[in-house]
């Protein structure tokens, strides 16, 4: 009965000019997405969803961002990389909590993206992060790239990410600093893979 009455009408109602309604469906997303099948997530849901990071209300934007770990795991390829380009766009909101949140999120949903999504997209994104005015958003950034760069070529952290976490181990504030030293040890940790022709060159 649910899946047959109540389900179409709920879904319907994310298109819904009514931003409170909107809020509400999001905020109670978890109440009935397994309940909905991954077709109807993708098709409907997820739409609904990205639209919603751009509403110009704050509380809208961050339910939304709160409701992608329910549904990240039912997209494809290509709508990873349309959210993987709309979530790293409210790293530059003007809600301070929002961006935070925005980070923490990603940080947990780090590994559903390909690793070309996270060293093309992502990466560069929490580097951004580093220059913002608010610390939570700079050690979220921090924490971030240290995850991210197991996706990305160590040569490459090393020329283009390290010059610009290295700075914040001297950051004003203690908590920066400390997630700044974290990340330098885990860039640093990184072991470039073997070139293919390895044996080819031992042989020569």
């Amino acid at each position: 009965e649910f899946e047959e009455v109540l389900l179409p009408k709920l879904l319907g109602w994310f298109g819904s000019q009514d931003k409170s309604l909107r809020g509400c469906l999001l905020e109670n997303l978890g109440q009935f997405i397994q309940h909905t099948s991954d077709e109807t997530i993708s098709k409907t849901v997820f739409p609904a969803v990205r639209n919603n990071f751009a509403d110009p209300e704050p509380k809208i934007r961050a339910v939304s961002v709160k409701s992608v770990p329910l549904v990240i795991s039912k997209l494809s390829e290509r709508q990873l990389d349309e959210l993987a380009q709309a979530m790293t766009k409210l790293l530059g909101d003007r809600v301070p909590a929002l961006r935070v949140n925005t980070m923490i999120c990603l940080g947990m949903v780090l590994s559903k993206f390909s690793a070309q999504t996270q060293s093309r997209v992502l990466l560069p994104a929490f580097v951004r992060g580093l220059r913002d005015p608010f610390v939570p958003c700079r050690v979220k950034a921090l924490e971030g790239i240290a995850v991210a760069a197991e996706a990305h070529d160590p040569k490459a952290c090393a020329a283009n990410v390290l010059p610009s976490v290295a700075p914040l181990c001297c950051d004003g504030d203690n908590s920066v600093r400390q997630a700044a030293l974290s990340c330098c040890r885990a860039l640093l940790s990184l072991e470039a893979s073997p070139p293919r022709n390895a044996s080819m060159v031992l042989a020569l």
